[in-house]
């Protein structure tokens, strides 16, 4: 007799391998078999994977299609099974398994549809932090400003697509026509983010980008304005941070904001 550890290794090696061990204690009836019994099982596992991976992919689905899709999530559940306990976190590398499966651009373009689509749900389910407004700057006096750095919302998260996949899933979305077919573009960041219960994105510009990289790795106000001066003119640098910085307070990227050395938080 097999203990509940062994019983439970058998099923899921019948599941996702097809072994048998497990139907030495699956009795079979009448009406059903143990081959048709463990079937169930078997089918419904995939099954519910693929409605479930549905609702992370909506788009991608609608672009290959009920049966490419569902094939898809079959062969990606049988050679990477859950391991978590709840099915939101399967399909993290959904976008590797795909660049595997098809070949030239479209396996990018369906690679880079796959990592998108699951950015917008992984900007959604982030932690909430309330924004800072325009106001939480004005206790700070101009000699403080150089020293000043910024927490973004851990809802922001960005991406480098190198295809039309935006384009697709622009199309998808509102139900408009389809580009005609998958292409390469230049490399194009994109920033996504959730402001209370809505998910949205916008391209970066070069600047903007590499700025963000040193705040993301909690550098200076005024480092971000040495960046800025190595990009382009110095004498336009005020003006482009304070536009940036102007921006990230609209789209709620900011929740909180200290002093560089050591300095007690104003927030």
């Amino acid at each position: 007799m097999m203990n509940l550890a062994k019983v439970q290794q058998a099923f899921q090696d019948r599941v996702l391998h097809g072994a048998n061990a497990i139907e030495a204690i699956v009795l079979g009836t009448p009406a059903f078999d143990t081959a048709t019994r463990l079937g169930i099982y078997e089918y419904a596992f995939t099954a519910r994977l693929i409605e479930a991976l549905t609702k992370t992919w909506p788009v991608l689905h609608a672009v290959m299609g009920e049966q490419k899709f569902a094939g898809l999530i079959h062969a990606y559940a049988m050679h990477r099974p859950p391991t978590h306990f709840s099915v939101r976190y399967y399909g993290n590398d959904l976008p590797e398994f795909i660049s595997g499966q098809y070949k030239g651009v479209k396996a990018k373009g369906l690679a880079e549809l796959a990592n998108w689509e699951w950015l917008l749900a992984t900007a959604f389910d982030a932690a909430d932090m309330n924004a800072v407004t325009r106001e939480s700057l004005s206790v700070y006096a101009p000699e403080q400003w150089p020293r000043l750095q910024f927490k973004l919302s851990p809802s922001f998260l960005r991406i480098t697509l190198h295809t039309n996949a935006v384009q697709w899933w622009r199309a998808i979305s509102d139900d408009s026509r389809r580009p005609t077919r998958w292409r390469a573009t230049k490399a194009i960041e994109w920033a996504v983010w959730r402001s209370e219960f809505k998910t949205y994105f916008r391209s970066l510009m070069a600047d903007e980008a590499c700025v963000l990289e040193c705040v993301l790795r909690n550098e200076s106000f005024s480092s971000l304005c040495d960046v800025l001066a190595d990009k382009g003119d110095a004498d336009s640098v005020p003006l482009r941070a304070a536009t940036m910085l102007s921006q990230w307070l609209n789209d709620g990227w900011i929740v909180d904001i200290t002093e560089a050395a050591n300095s007690t938080p104003k927030i």
